[in-house]
Protein backbone atom coordinates (compact mmCIF):
# COMPACT_ATOMS: atom_id res chain seq x y z
CA UNK A 1 0.00 0.00 0.00
CA UNK A 2 1.27 3.10 -0.72
CA UNK A 3 1.55 6.02 2.11
CA UNK A 4 -1.63 8.25 0.44
CA UNK A 5 -3.54 5.38 0.62
CA UNK A 6 -3.03 4.76 4.26
CA UNK A 7 -3.45 7.86 5.16
CA UNK A 8 -6.71 7.74 3.78
CA UNK A 9 -7.48 4.85 5.29
CA UNK A 10 -6.41 6.06 8.75
CA UNK A 11 -8.45 8.95 8.52
CA UNK A 12 -11.63 7.28 7.08
CA UNK A 13 -11.24 4.59 10.47
CA UNK A 14 -10.84 7.67 12.57
CA UNK A 15 -13.96 9.50 11.47
CA UNK A 16 -15.39 6.31 10.69
CA UNK A 17 -14.87 5.87 14.99
CA UNK A 18 -15.97 9.73 15.68
CA UNK A 19 -19.33 9.20 14.13
CA UNK A 20 -19.91 6.12 15.58
CA UNK A 21 -19.42 7.82 19.38
CA UNK A 22 -21.41 11.05 18.57
CA UNK A 23 -24.37 11.88 20.24
CA UNK A 24 -27.28 14.07 19.25
CA UNK A 25 -26.53 17.71 19.18
CA UNK A 26 -26.69 19.29 22.76
CA UNK A 27 -29.11 22.49 23.10
CA UNK A 28 -26.92 25.40 23.19
CA UNK A 29 -26.50 26.83 26.74
CA UNK A 30 -27.40 30.56 26.97
CA UNK A 31 -24.97 31.56 29.49
CA UNK A 32 -26.74 35.18 29.68
CA UNK A 33 -29.73 33.89 30.65
CA UNK A 34 -30.79 34.79 34.56
CA UNK A 35 -30.67 32.21 37.08
CA UNK A 36 -34.21 31.79 39.01
CA UNK A 37 -37.77 32.50 38.05
CA UNK A 38 -38.57 34.05 35.30
CA UNK A 39 -42.13 36.12 34.74
CA UNK A 40 -43.67 37.06 31.01
CA UNK A 41 -46.53 39.57 31.08
CA UNK A 42 -48.15 41.63 29.00
CA UNK A 43 -50.70 44.44 29.92
CA UNK A 44 -53.01 46.66 28.83
CA UNK A 45 -53.47 50.02 30.44
CA UNK A 46 -52.08 48.70 33.75
CA UNK A 47 -54.16 45.13 33.73
CA UNK A 48 -52.43 42.04 32.76
CA UNK A 49 -53.81 40.46 29.82
CA UNK A 50 -51.16 37.18 29.62
CA UNK A 51 -49.24 36.37 32.44
CA UNK A 52 -47.29 33.00 33.72
CA UNK A 53 -44.38 32.36 35.76
CA UNK A 54 -41.22 29.65 34.93
CA UNK A 55 -38.99 28.01 37.31
CA UNK A 56 -35.84 26.87 36.12
CA UNK A 57 -37.30 22.86 36.39
CA UNK A 58 -40.06 23.61 34.03
CA UNK A 59 -43.11 24.35 36.02
CA UNK A 60 -44.70 26.92 35.73
CA UNK A 61 -48.16 28.87 37.09
CA UNK A 62 -50.21 29.89 34.22
CA UNK A 63 -52.55 32.86 35.18
CA UNK A 64 -56.51 33.25 33.31
CA UNK A 65 -57.38 36.34 33.90
CA UNK A 66 -60.86 37.80 32.78
CA UNK A 67 -62.85 41.47 33.37
CA UNK A 68 -65.70 40.63 36.04
CA UNK A 69 -69.13 40.59 34.84
CA UNK A 70 -70.69 44.46 35.42
CA UNK A 71 -66.79 45.47 36.43
CA UNK A 72 -65.19 48.81 35.13
CA UNK A 73 -62.26 49.81 34.32
CA UNK A 74 -58.96 47.53 36.52
CA UNK A 75 -61.76 45.38 37.39
CA UNK A 76 -60.78 41.79 36.81
CA UNK A 77 -60.06 38.32 38.10
CA UNK A 78 -57.75 35.92 38.48
CA UNK A 79 -57.52 31.84 38.09
CA UNK A 80 -54.15 30.35 38.17
CA UNK A 81 -53.18 26.89 37.03
CA UNK A 82 -49.90 24.50 37.74
CA UNK A 83 -48.05 23.39 34.55
CA UNK A 84 -45.02 21.76 33.03
CA UNK A 85 -43.05 22.66 30.34
CA UNK A 86 -41.02 19.98 28.61
CA UNK A 87 -37.48 20.53 28.72
CA UNK A 88 -36.75 20.81 24.92
CA UNK A 89 -39.35 23.66 24.65
CA UNK A 90 -37.58 25.81 27.79
CA UNK A 91 -34.46 25.39 25.89
CA UNK A 92 -35.76 26.02 22.73
CA UNK A 93 -37.66 29.34 24.57
CA UNK A 94 -34.12 30.41 26.51
CA UNK A 95 -32.03 30.20 23.55
CA UNK A 96 -34.51 31.83 21.59
CA UNK A 97 -34.94 34.40 23.82
CA UNK A 98 -31.95 35.36 24.96
CA UNK A 99 -31.16 36.23 21.25
CA UNK A 100 -33.39 39.53 22.51
CA UNK A 101 -32.64 40.32 26.01
CA UNK A 102 -28.51 40.08 25.47
CA UNK A 103 -29.29 42.58 22.17
CA UNK A 104 -28.02 40.03 19.54
CA UNK A 105 -31.16 40.60 17.98
CA UNK A 106 -31.22 44.82 17.94
CA UNK A 107 -34.23 46.14 19.03
CA UNK A 108 -35.19 48.72 16.48
CA UNK A 109 -36.17 52.41 16.54
CA UNK A 110 -39.54 52.78 16.39
CA UNK A 111 -40.20 54.64 13.75
CA UNK A 112 -44.36 55.11 14.34
CA UNK A 113 -46.55 54.36 17.06
CA UNK A 114 -49.69 54.32 18.17
CA UNK A 115 -50.59 55.39 22.04
CA UNK A 116 -52.26 52.98 24.47
CA UNK A 117 -50.99 49.95 22.67
CA UNK A 118 -50.44 46.76 25.38
CA UNK A 119 -46.76 45.70 26.43
CA UNK A 120 -45.06 43.26 26.97
CA UNK A 121 -42.25 41.49 29.41
CA UNK A 122 -39.74 39.51 30.51
CA UNK A 123 -38.41 39.97 34.22
CA UNK A 124 -36.53 37.14 36.65
CA UNK A 125 -37.60 36.86 40.22
CA UNK A 126 -34.35 37.46 42.51
CA UNK A 127 -32.45 39.68 39.43
CA UNK A 128 -32.33 43.57 38.71
CA UNK A 129 -33.09 42.89 35.11
CA UNK A 130 -36.30 43.09 32.73
CA UNK A 131 -36.84 43.17 29.40
CA UNK A 132 -39.72 44.98 27.74
CA UNK A 133 -41.37 45.60 24.47
CA UNK A 134 -43.98 48.10 23.29
CA UNK A 135 -46.41 46.76 20.87
CA UNK A 136 -47.43 50.09 19.78
CA UNK A 137 -44.99 50.76 17.21
CA UNK A 138 -46.10 50.46 13.55
CA UNK A 139 -43.06 50.54 11.41
CA UNK A 140 -41.91 47.36 9.25
CA UNK A 141 -38.81 46.62 11.32
CA UNK A 142 -40.23 47.19 14.96
CA UNK A 143 -43.59 44.68 14.36
CA UNK A 144 -41.13 42.37 12.65
CA UNK A 145 -39.10 42.43 15.93
CA UNK A 146 -42.30 42.47 18.15
CA UNK A 147 -43.37 39.59 16.24
CA UNK A 148 -40.46 37.39 16.74
CA UNK A 149 -40.76 38.14 20.62
CA UNK A 150 -44.29 37.18 21.01
CA UNK A 151 -43.69 34.09 18.60
CA UNK A 152 -41.25 33.01 21.41
CA UNK A 153 -44.00 33.18 23.80
CA UNK A 154 -46.36 31.46 22.34
CA UNK A 155 -44.39 28.58 21.38
CA UNK A 156 -43.71 28.15 24.91
CA UNK A 157 -47.27 28.96 25.98
CA UNK A 158 -48.35 26.07 23.59
CA UNK A 159 -45.87 23.58 24.87
CA UNK A 160 -47.12 24.12 28.43
CA UNK A 161 -49.45 21.24 29.90
CA UNK A 162 -51.63 23.03 31.82
CA UNK A 163 -53.61 21.30 34.96
CA UNK A 164 -57.51 21.56 34.38
CA UNK A 165 -58.35 22.49 37.43
CA UNK A 166 -56.84 26.09 39.04
CA UNK A 167 -54.94 25.53 42.40
CA UNK A 168 -56.15 29.13 42.85
CA UNK A 169 -59.94 29.42 41.93
CA UNK A 170 -61.58 32.99 40.53
CA UNK A 171 -62.87 34.94 43.31
CA UNK A 172 -66.44 34.29 44.83
CA UNK A 173 -68.94 36.31 43.07
CA UNK A 174 -70.18 39.56 44.61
Amino acid sequence: MSKAHITIAGVATILFTLGACATAPAQPVNQNWPEGRFIAETKSWGNPVMHFEVDPDGTAEVWQIRQTTGGGFNDYEIAKYHAAIPAEALARFKTGMGSYVTGKIRQPKCEGFVTDAPSTSLRWSGDTRNFGIYLGCTDKKSTQYAGGYLNLIEELRASMQIDPVPFQDWPPAR
